[in-house]
């Protein structure tokens, strides 16, 4: 169970809210009060308290500090208990009125037993594992989470997928007897003196340093797919010698061409081929269920640094975990989403298409790109009709296209995608965040 802020706003909600106050007992429901005042080191609790804490202790009954008779029961046992040091200790009061000090003693007794059973399993082979209560972002089931923990021992979290993730997660499975588009790769030259075995550590520490590069994405018994973060994952690393013949694209095409499986963490891998006596060809491959445009750059930035310090990560600032924006898309109102996407896109009946789908093909080919620049002449004055129009240059493109698009399809009302980055500025520290944040608008 879960209790907003720990119940810091019951107050307001049961006695200032009328709309709250019906759906909120009046009395305490239960017939124990429980308080569990921390733990705190053995030096910082005064001699006069040590092992009650801040609470009445028979000890100081002469001063004045036993239970106040007047003072009305919280409930008929209220248990007060403290870590003190590695010590436990608990207060049991009672009202004498309504219970005998022996029924209490079997009570605390009981209590005892339970807590010394707790403690041996937990010193025992069969201790540990999660429970759904851990995983908070994803509604799974006990027999989903022991599952998970077979297959991966080092499970620390579990996340829910983002909107483009699960796209990608579906076409992937999809394809899993052709081609798997979504893996990509950057080929950086490397020159001088390069150490291999430096460069690894870097990759490893690369891996340690960000949670979302250790995730495996699989589904739970229902079919909802999940991504899994563990621990720790070793490295996937290769390296090759060509200096003698200084060919490498078959390499480079083997790499590109080789299928991740997504739930066979990790899901980037790194290929060291040297080719002359000062250099070396550097291919990062990764599937793109794990990264977007904006973070591979951080990505590489965080490579390099981590060469040049050794793998030692403490020099560099803190990581913001994936997990924040997971948890920011968790919080937002989708019903609200989806009725302003569905009032912008009344009237649509059908997408807008330049060339009908074939079923029968299959994906036989990885994708490619055509890359093409404007002059600077035309730039400039795309860049001054923006201007005077009082948009961005983004936006005089895609009317631009939108203007293509209608006069190949014969229609003055057409329907497209366009990338936008997906990170939303009022969440702390996203900018620097790595994964998959991009999505279709």
């Amino acid at each position: 169970l879960s209790v907003p802020d720990k119940g810091i706003g019951y107050g307001l909600l049961r006695y200032m809210n009328a709309e709250t106050a019906a759906e909120l007992p009046t009395q305490l429901p239960g017939q124990i009060s429980f308080n569990y005042l921390g733990r705190v080191a053995d030096s910082d609790v005064p001699d006069a308290l040590r092992g009650f804490g801040w609470i009445p202790a028979p000890e100081l009954a002469a001063l004045g500090g036993a239970y106040d008779a007047d003072m009305p029961a919280m409930a008929p046992l209220d248990v007060n208990a403290i870590v003190v040091g590695d010590k436990l200790s608990a207060n049991i009061g009672y009202p004498s009125t309504l219970l005998a000090e022996a029924e209490v003693r079997e009570f605390a007794d009981l209590w005892i037993t339970a807590l010394e059973a707790v403690a041996r399993h937990a010193n025992s082979a069969d201790a540990g594992g999660h429970t759904p209560s851990d995983f908070a972002l994803v509604r799974s089931t006990q027999r989903d989470i022991d599952t998970w923990e077979k297959r991966y021992p080092e499970l620390t979290q579990v996340w829910p997928l983002a909107a483009l993730q699960a796209g990608l997660f579906f076409h992937a499975r999809l394809a899993a007897t052709s081609v798997d588009v979504y893996t990509a790769q950057a080929v950086l030259t490397l020159t001088g003196r390069v150490d291999a075995t430096r460069l690894r550590a870097a990759a490893q520490a690369l891996l340690d340093r960000h949670e979302t590069l250790r995730t495996a994405f699989v589904t739970d018994h229902d079919g909802n797919a999940v991504q899994v973060v563990l621990d720790t994952t070793r490295v996937a690393w290769t390296e090759h010698d060509r200096i003698e013949t200084g060919e490498y694209a078959d390499l480079v095409e083997a790499d590109r061409t080789a299928r991740f499986d997504l739930a066979n963490p990790p899901l980037i891998r790194f290929t060291l081929i040297q080719i002359a006596e000062h250099e070396w060809r550097f291919v990062v491959s990764n599937h793109h269920i794990l990264l977007d445009g904006w973070s591979t750059p951080l990505v590489m930035r965080d490579l390099l640094a981590l060469y040049a310090l050794h793998g030692d990560a403490s020099a560099l600032p803190a990581v913001r975990s994936y997990r924040h924006f997971l948890e920011w898309v968790a919080r937002q109102d989708h019903s609200v989403s989806v009725e302003a996407w569905a009032d912008a896109l009344r009237g649509v009946t059908e997408p807008t298409m330049l060339a009908r789908p074939d079923a029968s093909r299959e994906i036989a080919a990885l994708s490619e790109e055509y890359l093409f620049d404007l002059d600077e002449p035309t730039t400039a004055r795309l860049v001054a009709l923006a201007a005077d129009l009082g948009v961005t240059p983004n936006t005089v493109l895609q009317v631009a296209w939108s203007i293509v698009l209608g006069r190949m399809t014969g229609r003055d009302d057409v329907l497209f995608g366009t990338t936008v980055s997906g990170r939303p500025a009022q969440l702390s520290g996203v900018e620097s965040m790595v994964g998959l944040f991009i999505n279709t608008v």
